[in-house]
């Protein structure tokens, strides 16, 4: 009798143990495949190489808020912002900007446009990691290195915008705006490009609220600070 008992006794722990370790397992394969699943929450906006953007698919206004970038098996979730419109969806590059024989990953998203304005941000990442290096901002930069003077005399308004290397003068008529600035306004569009290693922003500077005289047009060194600012009048 005794030896009936420990026989059915071993029996019922290998039962137990059997269907523990099978449940085990299930969690284990449930598990791996949540974590390979793709997030459905989200859209993918752009990819570049193995670089992908992605936003929430849910959103309540026409603005994506909350950016995540991925790179390879790598995410991180960044506080920014782009509209939702396609054709200003974030443009991508990859390349080495800062002469550290490492691609970095720049990111060019428009926050806001429309008559008259245009805003984009840029953002340079690490590509080992996600993390993001300071750029110089272009609009100190132009505050910082450039001067302009609005003159009016005789029904004429003459416009001087001027650098330490650069200068551009334009002139206008009195009637040509119902509305003169006291200076050259900078700052509601900005452009940013990418190219051939070299980040460069273009900033037109407004007389007026519908009319731009200038384009300022900023090159960034391998520092990402500007190194130089030129001129470009606008026709």
């Amino acid at each position: 009798m005794l030896i009936q008992y420990l026989n059915k006794c071993i029996l019922f722990m290998l039962i137990a143990f059997t269907l523990a370790a099978c449940g085990h397992a299930s969690e284990n394969a449930a598990g791996a495949n949540a974590s390979s699943a793709p997030d459905e929450s989200l859209i993918h906006l752009v990819k570049a190489n193995d670089v992908i953007i992605s936003a929430s698919k849910h959103t309540d206004s026409d603005v994506f808020r909350g950016l995540t970038v991925q790179v390879g098996q790598l995410s991180k979730y960044f506080d920014w912002a782009n509209v939702t419109n396609k054709t200003y969806y974030p443009a991508v590059h990859i390349a080495d900007i800062n002469r550290d024989e490492q691609h970095e990953i720049i990111i060019i998203l428009t926050t806001g446009y429309g008559t008259g304005m245009n805003e984009q941000e840029i953002h340079v990442l690490n590509k080992e990691d996600l993390s993001e290096l300071s750029l110089e901002d272009p609009l100190q930069a132009i505050k910082d290195q450039v001067t302009s003077d609005i003159q009016h005399e005789q029904n004429q308004v003459r416009v001087i915008v001027t650098t330490d290397t650069d200068e551009v003068e334009q002139n206008y008529l009195e009637s040509d705006a119902v509305l003169w600035n006291e200076e050259v306004s900078f700052g509601s569009v900005i452009g940013y490009s990418a190219a051939d290693g070299v980040i460069t922003a273009t900033v037109p500077g407004s007389v007026s609220p519908a009319a731009f005289a200038v384009n300022a047009i900023l090159e960034y060194g391998s520092d990402l600070k500007v190194k130089a600012i030129s001129l470009e009048p606008i026709e």
